[in-house]
């Protein structure tokens, strides 16, 4: 018996019409580029701008000059009242020391547990540069110290005087004090030419005393060239 079942080509049917799954789409082509785009999947995280850099992130610091106390040998009591009223101090006020540093109360440490509020300190500057005179108004102890280190004063008045070598003035205009870092720290320059002419000073008072010694010296010199041309003529 002939089998005319009719399965077999209905399978076969089936199987030629069978619809295909449908292929992934092809990645966007970046016209820019000229290659296809990655997929969400191979994208990588957009990458972070560079972080500035720490120099210039963070400001320089500005250098902060020690107060130097001043020495216990530069006193000198010129009036003791006996407690009565307040007495009267003298001090010596090196060349080097400049006006700001009297004012700190950081200044007067050697001297703050010998002093007494309304106690006035005439001041005399080693090269005469001016008078003045100050009045204790508040003792205190900063740190860890057991006796009083601070001292505050008032100004009660100042003049300025004629320097003992105001003719320095225009040598001393010849050289200049600037700070070039923790190799050469302060140093003197001849603004002629910008040499250093010394170097590695601590601090600008040492600084301002080798500018002084500078300035003397050209100043000699030519007083020297001078006195020469004089006993040539």
């Amino acid at each position: 018996m002939t089998d005319t079942s009719t399965a077999p080509n209905d399978r076969a049917k089936a199987a030629k019409h069978q619809t295909a799954p449908p292929a992934e789409a092809p990645a966007p082509f970046d016209k820019g580029s000229g290659a296809h785009a990655s997929t969400s999947a191979q994208q990588q995280p957009a990458a972070a701008p560079p972080a500035p850099v720490a120099a210039a992130a963070q400001a320089a610091k500005p250098i902060v000059r020690e107060v130097r106390p001043l020495p216990v040998s530069a006193y000198t009591l010129i009036n003791d009242s006996s407690g009565v009223f307040g007495r009267v101090w003298g001090a010596t006020i090196p060349a080097s020391v400049p006006w700001s540093d009297i004012l700190d109360d950081q200044f007067w440490a050697h001297k703050a547990n010998a002093f007494s509020p309304m106690d006035t300190i005439i001041l005399r500057h080693a090269n005469r540069e001016y008078y003045a005179r100050l009045l204790v108004l508040e003792l205190r102890t900063v740190g860890t110290a057991v006796e009083k280190n601070r001292v505050t004063v008032h100004v009660l008045e100042r003049h300025d005087l004629k320097p003992a070598d105001a003719g320095l003035d225009s040598y001393r205009a010849l050289f200049e004090i600037s700070h070039l870092g923790n190799e050469k720290k302060w140093c003197v320059i001849r603004v002629a030419d910008r040499t250093i002419v010394h170097e590695g000073f601590a601090s600008v008072d040492d600084a301002q005393i080798a500018r002084r010694m500078a300035a003397q010296h050209v100043a000699q010199r030519e007083a020297a060239h001078r006195r020469a041309g004089r006993a040539e003529g």
